[in-house]
């Protein structure tokens, strides 16, 4: 093992000295490390500023009268909404319900929007059209978001529940009787809480 030059100059200083010298090189030392863990600190603040997930719920739903309805109810949770839309015409309706709109050329895009934002939630309808599903963009943005999965198609009602256990999200049926909007907002809530508690957001 290599010695400290420090070491060498130190052990012909008379004793009360070498303490002193000892004691300063020390403080020194300490001082680095003090910067160095303060660097480390901010880069990982840095770090989870910019990868860390938001408290947010982005919201992906390929029938504009459907999304408005999505984010009628979700915005008066006092929460930040993100939409996706592929509709610009849809743009000033979403935006004067409260939401931050993403105007995209398709759903396949939505993944690249979640990047973006990084909502801690990702509420998404089944069937997006053009053989796109709700699954499919869940397995694009991949780990992190929890999800809820809803549809307004009927016939879904039995396997959707299926096909969110699969992708471990929520699920949601939304009907013309009503009942939905309680149920997506407990959803949502328990999913922005459950991303607080384990520190996600």
């Amino acid at each position: 093992m290599m010695r400290d030059p420090d070491d060498t100059m130190t052990e012909s200083l008379p004793p009360d000295l070498r303490a002193f010298a000892l004691q300063r090189r020390l403080t020194q030392r300490f001082d680095a490390l003090v910067d160095a863990t303060e660097d480390l600190r901010a880069k990982l603040r840095e770090w989870l500023t910019e990868r860390g997930l938001r408290r947010s719920v982005l919201v992906v739903d390929d029938n504009a009268a459907a999304l408005c309805a999505l984010v009628s109810v979700l915005a008066r949770m006092g929460v930040v909404v993100h939409a996706i839309t592929t509709d610009a015409s849809a743009e000033s309706t979403l935006r004067g319900l409260g939401a931050e709109v993403h105007v995209v050329s398709d759903y396949a895009r939505a993944a690249s929007v979640w990047r973006e934002v990084r909502s801690c939630v990702v509420v998404v309808d089944l069937h997006l059209g053009d053989g796109l599903t709700g699954l499919d963009v869940l397995a694009d943005i991949g780990r992190g978001p929890r999800a809820l999965v809803v549809t307004s198609c009927d016939s879904a009602r039995d396997s959707i529940d299926r096909v969110a256990d699969t992708v471990q999200a929520d699920a949601v049926v939304r009907t013309a009787t009503g009942g939905w909007e309680t149920r997506l907002r407990d959803g949502v809530t328990r999913l922005l809480d459950d991303a607080y508690d384990a520190g996600d957001a």
